[in-house]
């Protein structure tokens, strides 16, 4: 069974080396695809490091997270989602609201779609 995923960013090498050849599908999300995704069983892992981001996460989707700056590899099943600040502001640490981040639903399936 697969997993919610929260990142900051999609690591292409987070995808299996044996998969050659893989396609990836980004489509917009907002804020309720997240609380949708989040079942009583459903399993959280966050790979976002940014603190402010995490916090937000955390009062949107009613659940503890911890900030993480370990690096991901996809498992088929995994549900993920890409959520980044609108206009990040390097080396400052700001505290998002919900309308200043992106939000970014990602499948991905081995194979070519050409």
């Amino acid at each position: 069974m697969g997993k919610l995923v929260l990142l900051n960013a999609l690591p292409i090498n987070a995808f299996p080396d044996r998969w050659q050849d893989f396609a990836i599908q980004v489509r917009r999300a907002i804020v309720e695809d997240l609380k949708l995704a989040i079942t009583e069983n459903t399993k959280v892992e966050c790979y976002i490091r940014h603190t402010g981001t995490v916090q937000l996460l955390q009062q949107i989707l009613n659940i503890k997270l911890e900030p993480s700056a370990q690096l991901y590899r996809y498992n088929e099943g995994d549900d993920v989602y890409v959520i980044t600040l609108k206009n990040p502001v390097r080396g400052a640490d700001v505290q998002p609201s919900a309308e200043e981040i992106e939000i970014y639903k990602i499948v991905a399936a081995k194979g070519i779609l050409l």
